[in-house]
C-alpha cells in the first residue's frame, strides 16, 4: 500500500498558469486576485504589491493575499477616513435610495 505524503495533498503552489504574481516566499493566484479585484481596482492592487515587494520585513508574512488585503483595506481607510462599503453593497444602497426617492 502507498503512502500518501502532506506534500502531495496540498495543492502546488508553484503551478505558473495559477499565480497572478509571486516574489521571495509569497505568492498571489489568479484566483486571489480576482478576489481582490471584486473590491478594489487592478491599479490598486498592483501598487499595494509592489510597496509589500519592497517592504524591508516582508518575509514575516504567510500569505501575499491576507498581507494585500489588510493593505488595501488600511489604504483606503486612510483615503476616506472611515472603510467606504463595498462596491456591490453600494450599488444596492442606491438603487434602493432611488426606488425610496421616486417611490416606484
Amino acid at each position: 500500500m502507498k503512502k500518501i505524503t502532506l506534500n502531495e495533498l496540498k495543492p502546488n503552489k508553484n503551478n505558473k498558469e495559477n499565480t497572478y504574481r509571486a516574489f521571495a516566499h509569497l505568492s498571489l493566484s489568479v484566483d486571489e486576485f480576482n478576489k481582490l479585484s471584486l473590491e478594489y481596482s487592478k491599479q490598486q492592487i498592483d501598487d499595494v504589491l509592489n510597496n509589500i515587494e519592497n517592504f524591508n520585513k516582508n518575509t514575516n508574512y504567510k500569505s501575499l493575499y491576507l498581507t494585500a488585503n489588510n493593505w488595501l483595506k488600511r489604504g483606503q481607510e486612510k483615503e476616506y477616513g472611515y472603510k467606504p462599503p463595498l462596491k456591490n453593497n453600494y450599488v444596492i444602497t442606491e438603487i434602493n435610495e432611488m426606488l425610496i426617492t421616486q417611490q416606484i
